[in-house]
């Protein structure tokens, strides 16, 4: 009976002594269409984004159950969230229009020894969080702003490996690959404007064109149309979205610059846009007609078409159609070539795939207005394609098959 009783109170002494804090992992994925990365310790919310498109890139990592309180935000405004334990930053973003996420509840706790790190960017308008030293001083010499150090972690994270985790579009990156991550940012969530991206005289880039990142206006604009939306009644919004060279010439600008306005930009008139930039010594220019043999097409490729459109190129298929990128009504988007008009082909099958996929509601409202044609598309263009000097591709991008450039660029590899 004693020792029952004994073993009683030690039970009873063990249970009043604290137990060592419990811990969470904080799991980091990344939306490419967008830019932003996003962390969560809600499992559900991490396999349902996934799912949904976002690049899930390990755990970041592992918070306390216990310490001072993190809350996430969000800006309906610049569709950024946006992570502080400080009352008063969050009290000022909210009366900034700022809205608290996750039900008003810490989503997860700032305690340890492990210094989180807070970047931002000024021209994707974008923070990011790391506890790695190393991601954290390459963004600081490109172009991120140092924000020290906001939050505590626990414990360390286990990222993907490199070969795994997503590779993020970085500004003024001169690869062929990070050009086209670039052309994709705006992909299925911009509108076609006729005169977007060009300046108020029409005669050259504007300040959307010039812009690190996309624009917030764009995404709010797409957000209020709907599947009858008609680009013949929003001529020379310039600010609203972007037209063929307005697109093709943000992408230029922002694989070869880090900060908004350089003067002045790259935007030309579609059917001039091929020969400009051989001119300006970025690469090459060559005239093609009504030319279907696939090896004249590589990756990162921009097609100037005489009829007065613009594209880049993302890859071609075993059947011979192309996969391009490029901003034609209703808006920027992936598209498939096809052999006829009403036809099929695997390159359309694959821009079906990745716009349902990453974007699906772009999907929904326009899936009937992707398609084009690959005669008109091939007939009377010039074909830029990039200098190595100037634009590398030590990826080796341009010698993939769309299907593997998609896989590639999506981080599906």
């Amino acid at each position: 009976m004693k020792k029952l009783v004994k073993l009683f109170i030690t039970l009873f002494i063990l249970c009043l002594i604290p137990t060592t804090v419990l811990a969470s992992d904080v799991h980091r994925l990344y939306n490419r269409g967008t830019g932003e990365h996003l962390y969560t310790t809600d499992v559900f919310e991490k396999d349902t984004l996934s799912n949904g498109g976002w690049r899930y890139e390990g755990i970041g990592w592992v918070s306390a159950d216990e310490g001072e309180s993190v809350y996430r935000l969000y800006s309906p405004i610049t569709h950024e969230h946006l992570y502080t334990k400080d009352q008063h930053e969050t009290t000022v973003l909210q009366n900034n229009g700022w809205q608290l996420d996750n039900n008003g509840n810490a989503l997860f706790y700032s305690n340890g020894t492990i210094p989180i790190y807070r970047l931002y960017h000024e021209g994707i308008k974008l923070h990011l969080l790391s506890t790695d030293a190393t991601e954290y001083n390459h963004l600081k010499s490109n172009g991120w702003n140092d924000e020290g150090v906001a939050l505590y972690a626990q414990g360390e994270g286990t990222p993907l490996p490199p070969e795994e985790s997503d590779s993020n579009f970085e500004p003024g990156k001169r690869t062929v690959k990070n050009f086209l991550l670039a052309s994709l940012l705006p992909m299925g969530e911009t509108n076609y404007i006729w005169g977007g991206g060009w300046n108020e005289a029409d005669d050259g880039a504007g300040p959307g064109a010039m812009h690190i990142g996309v624009m917030p206006e764009w995404k709010a604009f797409f957000d209020r149309q709907n599947a009858s939306y008609d680009y013949n009644t929003t001529r020379y919004q310039i600010n609203n979205g972007l037209d063929c060279s307005g697109f093709v010439g943000w992408a230029v600008y922002n694989t070869l610059n880090t900060t908004d306005n350089n003067l002045p930009g790259e935007v030309l008139g579609a059917n001039r846009q091929a020969r400009w930039y051989a001119s300006k010594g970025y690469g090459s220019v060559q005239p093609l007609s009504d030319n279907r043999d696939t090896t004249n097409y590589k990756p990162g490729d921009i097609i100037s078409m005489a009829s007065g459109h613009v594209y880049i190129v993302l890859g071609t298929c075993s059947d011979g159609s192309i996969v391009v990128c490029h901003s034609s009504p209703p808006g920027v988007m992936i598209t498939g070539l096809t052999f006829t008009k009403g036809g099929d082909s695997q390159a359309r099958q694959l821009a079906h795939q990745y716009m349902q996929k990453y974007r699906p509601e772009y999907y929904r409202r326009y899936s009937n207005r992707m398609d084009r044609e690959m005669d008109d598309y091939l007939h009377n263009i010039e074909r830029f394609r990039w200098g190595d000097n100037f634009v590398g591709d030590p990826d080796g991008i341009r010698n993939l098959s769309a299907e593997q450039v998609l896989h590639n660029i999506f981080g599906e590899d």
